[in-house]
């Protein structure tokens, strides 16, 4: 979901359209509201987390479901 795992060995296993096209849309949402002067909290954290990288980071899943839980979406 946030592209923490993408290596070059295990990108065509990994590959997901559309989480490409959700970063995509949080992407334009930033800009859009920008212009505006009206962040959206939501789509910069998705793009926090999708810019996150390190060995110390929980695990994508993890990481996903904490996300998610943020937005009130149950698993």
């Amino acid at each position: 979901m946030f592209g923490q795992n993408q290596q070059r060995e295990s990108a065509a296993a990994l590959h997901w359209p559309e989480a490409e096209r959700l970063r995509e849309l949080a992407e334009e949402i930033g800009e859009l509201r920008a212009q505006f002067g009206q962040p959206n909290a939501m789509s910069e954290r998705f793009l926090h987390c999708c810019s996150e990288r390190g060995n110390n980071l929980p695990g994508e899943p993890k990481r996903a479901r904490r996300f998610l839980e943020s937005l009130g979406i149950d698993w």
